[in-house]
């Protein structure tokens, strides 16, 4: 596998309430740089059912994943999960 160049590769947030501020910013400045980012609130059609396995899709799909972390975050059962 050859070196992947970064805006070719697609990133996953993952973030809590208490961090969704910094999650919208962070995807802003990496689609500034064309970088491909998933976040839920943006990949997952509003209505749809199977949030779940929309976010484990968006996971498996990724080359990257950040975690926002605070103390909140971190104990997010959600957060833990991804």
């Amino acid at each position: 596998m050859g070196v992947q160049n970064i805006n070719e590769r697609k990133i996953f947030i993952s973030y809590s309430t208490a961090t969704e501020g910094n999650a919208v910013l962070a995807c802003a400045e990496l689609n500034k740089y064309g970088i491909e980012v998933w976040r839920d609130k943006t990949s997952i059609p509003k209505g749809k059912d199977g949030w779940i396995e929309a976010v484990d899709s968006g996971i498996l799909s990724s080359d990257l994943m950040v975690g926002l972390l605070n103390q909140k975050s971190a104990v997010s059962p959600q957060v833990i999960y991804e």
